[in-house]
């Protein structure tokens, strides 16, 4: 009890959970893709040395603003349509492997959705049963 008298009492409980996990061995050496958001594209891997389903895309470098960005960058989305190649205003990623052209090889580990710690605080207050 943090505070107790006849007529009135306060108590507190917490719960801290640390969370440290690393993928040690998934049996096979081809990494597990998880978190699908449409045709056969996934946000997350399993892979030994990494934590659980984190996060696998590409590295955001800004936004393109002129047509001119778009000319002397790495190829996006090829075309000169815009709604359908890259334009100004589109995100503009970063090209990993130096090689002109935005692919899957570009693709990098870019986060973890994994709390590093969880916490609870609770109060009861009893006041004449």
């Amino acid at each position: 009890y943090n505070f107790a008298r006849e007529d009135f009492s306060w108590s507190t409980d917490y719960v801290f959970t640390y969370n440290d996990n690393e993928v040690i061995n998934i049996n096979s050496d081809t990494p597990l893709t998880t978190g699908g958001i449409g045709l056969n594209y996934n946000l997350a891997r399993i892979q030994p040395g990494y934590p659980i389903n984190v996060f696998y895309g590409f590295v955001q470098d800004g936004i393109f603003q002129t047509q001119a960005e778009i000319d002397n960058a790495a190829v996006q989305s090829p075309g000169t349509n815009p709604a359908t190649s890259t334009a100004p205003g589109d995100i503009r990623f970063r090209d990993l492997n130096n090689d002109g052209r935005i692919t899957d090889d570009d693709r990098t580990f870019i986060g973890n959705p994994n709390p590093d710690f969880t916490f609870s605080l609770n109060n009861t207050f009893r006041y004449k049963n």
